[in-house]
This record gives C-alpha cells, structure tokens and sequence, in this order.
C-alpha cells in the first residue's frame, strides 16, 4: 500500500503531537504566564469592551491584541486548565507545519521536498519553547498570519486577479 501525500502529512501531525503530548500536562509557570494570564484581569473580560481594551494597551511591554484575545476566548472556554492553553498552542503549531508544507508546495511542485521541510519544521527542538510555553503564543500566532499572507501573496502571483485575493 502506497501512502499519499495527505496521508505523511496526518502521519506528522500525529507524531508531531505524540512528542510535545507531555507539554499537554504542563501547568502555568511564573515566567510571564503568572502577569499574561493567571492573575491577569483583563482576559477574564469575555465582553467586546474587554476584547477591544486589549487592541488599546499593552501587556508584558508589549503590543499583541490577537495573542490576548486568544487567552480571552480560552479563558472563556477552559478558565486558568493549563492544558487547554498548551492543547490551542499545539493546534496553532500544527497549523503552521501545514501551512509551511503549502508554502513550499506552492513555491516548487515537489511535494516530498515540501514535506520533509515541513517536518522539520514540525519537530525542531527550537520549536519547544514557543509551543510549551503558554507566553508564548504570539511566536506562533506571528508564523501563523506570516505564512498564511506568503500563501496569499503567491495565490496573487499565479491567479493575478486582485479581487479574489484581497478577500
């Protein structure tokens, strides 16, 4: 039996997964979780005031209006659980080594080439800190957006047609 394409890419995700699956279990450390999330106020204001109040201040001095409403949404749903803030960050980084497999699929027609980049990208050990630390989400938050305006901006060079991808 002949594997696909899609088939290695569910097979790095699971993998993927099975390695950072410990981080899972972490708990909230005092290394900036304790200010960003724990015993800060702000994200348990789940109203559109307390949404926008994070697009008009700053936190831990800095500006990341996307990565604290994101700590809003899931302190909505999961309230101070660790593992749900870890389970997000791990979905968004497996997000992001699929949209780096697409990236590459889209700049050369190799897909194994796009894989195998795809899967280092998955399991390099500098990934660790941005995937298990919960402060950390705007890391890959940032590739997330990052790559996502690449993919479009090569959509754009292929298709040329402006109004289709401005939306």
């Amino acid at each position: 039996m002949k594997l696909t394409t899609k088939s290695w890419l569910a097979i790095l995700c699971v993998f993927t997964t099975i390695l950072y699956f410990l981080s899972l279990n972490n708990e909230f450390i005092n290394f900036d979780d304790d200010i960003g999330i724990t015993t800060n106020p702000a994200i348990k204001d789940f109203s559109v005031e307390g949404i926008f109040y994070h697009f008009k201040h700053f936190t831990l001095g800095m500006y990341m209006p996307l990565t604290m409403t994101c700590y809003v949404f899931l302190h909505k749903i999961a309230s101070l659980n660790g593992s749900a803030y870890h389970s997000f960050q791990l979905f968004v980084h497996l997000m992001n080594a699929l949209l780096v497999f697409q990236f590459l699929k889209k700049l050369q027609s190799n897909e194994w080439i796009a894989l195998l980049v795809a899967a280092a990208f998955a399991i390099h050990p500098l990934q660790v800190e941005s995937v298990s630390w919960v402060a950390a989400l705007s890391t890959p938050l940032y590739a997330c957006f990052y790559l996502l305006g690449l993919i479009a901006y090569l959509d754009f060079q292929e298709k040329n047609t402006k109004k289709h991808i401005y939306w």
